[in-house]
Formats: structure tokens, sequence, C-alpha cells
């Protein structure tokens, strides 16, 4: 293998914090092409980088594709502004009930937008426009089926209990005559829900040569540290 034969994933993250959330990652494959996708595209919530709502640190025209892992507004929030830049890929690829959750998420991150930008007297992110090309972007996968984005790119979605249609997201990356690169974006992780039945990953996943792209929003939290309290809560509200 000549020094020019090389494989490999580059991937940078541009979310400084637990809000904003964008995965952008280059694959260099061994006959120097190269390939770009990301994983999420969020709203910078908090005050401190709310400014970097107006950046993104990619030329959006080339990329071949988004991945969404779930449908709170700092993952996908900035979507349509990445539409609205001539997003290269013709798909946004999400599981089902984040697609369908996707469009009063937008929607109503539209009007928030709108809003705060009209106080402030500056211009909005991006149009309702925006939001409807982004919707006719989006591609409803299922869980545990994997799908060929590109001739050497599969990938396929596993259940996350943080929310409803949340997933974790394993990018398998192939080239004849090279070992795989296998990605797995864990996404905003939650290993059980009252509300949802909690699934482990497959033993075959758990055996692969993983690099895990882990997001921190929950680092400092142990599981122990959640008590029950759903009930209660029900019982106390309805006095």
């Amino acid at each position: 293998m000549s020094s020019k034969e090389r494989f490999y994933a580059d991937i940078t993250a541009y979310h400084p914090g637990v809000t904003g959330s964008l995965i952008w990652v280059t694959v260099r494959f061994p006959d120097q092409t190269n390939l770009m996708f990301n994983v999420d595209c969020g709203i910078f919530q908090d005050r401190d980088n709310q400014d970097l709502n107006e950046s993104l640190p990619m030329n959006p025209q080339k990329l071949a594709f988004t991945l969404v892992t779930h449908v709170h507004v700092d993952h996908v929030g900035r979507l349509p502004l990445l539409v609205k830049r001539q997003f290269g890929g013709n798909k946004i690829y999400a599981t089902q009930d984040t697609c369908t959750l996707m469009r009063p998420a937008l929607e109503d991150t539209y009007h928030v937008l709108k809003n705060g930008a009209k106080k402030k007297n500056k211009k909005v992110l991006y149009q309702e426009d925006d939001v409807e090309r982004t919707l006719e972007l989006r591609e409803p996968c299922k869980y545990q089926e994997p799908i060929q984005v590109h001739e050497h790119i599969k990938v396929t979605f596993f259940k996350n209990a943080h929310l409803v249609g949340a997933s974790i997201i394993l990018v398998q990356i192939s080239y004849p005559e090279f070992q795989d690169i296998n990605l797995l974006f864990t996404g905003d992780y939650a290993k059980d829900n009252v509300f949802l039945d909690h699934e482990t990953l497959p033993e075959w996943v758990l055996k692969l040569p993983l690099t895990v792209i882990q997001e921190s929003t929950y680092g400092t939290t142990e599981s122990s540290d959640k008590t029950e309290c759903f009930n209660k809560n029900v019982a106390d509200a309805a006095e």
C-alpha cells in the first residue's frame, strides 16, 4: 500500500457545550476521493453561544447526506439553515418517528427564532420556505434495518430511550481490501425511559471494532441519581 492509499474518517464536533450539536465527518477513500456528511445540526440555546447559530463550519454544498439522532431543537434546529445555504445532499436520514415529529419541531423553532429576531431588530436565521424544503428531504428509516446511503457507506439506526424516535446511529464505511471503519454516534443517550421499551444494542454491533462518538449532555449524571416519581407527581397534580 502506497502512502497515498489511505482510508480514514476525520471526525470533528463543532459545539463547545451541550446545545448546537453538529458533527462533521470527512471520509478519505484509498482512491483519493473524499466524502463528507454531518450528524445533526442543532440550535445553540445557551446565551453565550447564540451568535454561533449564524455560522456553519463547513460548506453545506459539499455534504453528501445528513443523519439525525433525534428531534430536539439543539440537534435539528439549524437543518433549515443548512438547506438555505444549498445543502449538497438530497436526503436527511432519521427514524420514522423523528421524521414525523420534525415538522412541528422545525415550525415551532422558526416562530421562536422569528419572534426573537424581531425583538432584537435582526434578520431571522431562515424562512418558512427553508423549513418546508428541509421537510421534503426527510428519509424515514426503520430501526435495525441497514440502509445503503452510498456505494461504500451503510447506516443502521438503533433505539435510544432518550425520547420517542431517538436513535443511536451506526455508520459502516467499507472499501475493498481495507478494514471497515465503524462509527457509532450515540446522540443524547439514555438507557431507559418510563414511557418507552428499552432495547440493548445487538451483540453483533458490540463485537465490531467501534469508534464511539458520544454526546456529553448527561456525562455527569449517574443512572442511580434518578428516582421514580411519575405516579406520585400525577397523583399530586390531581389533588
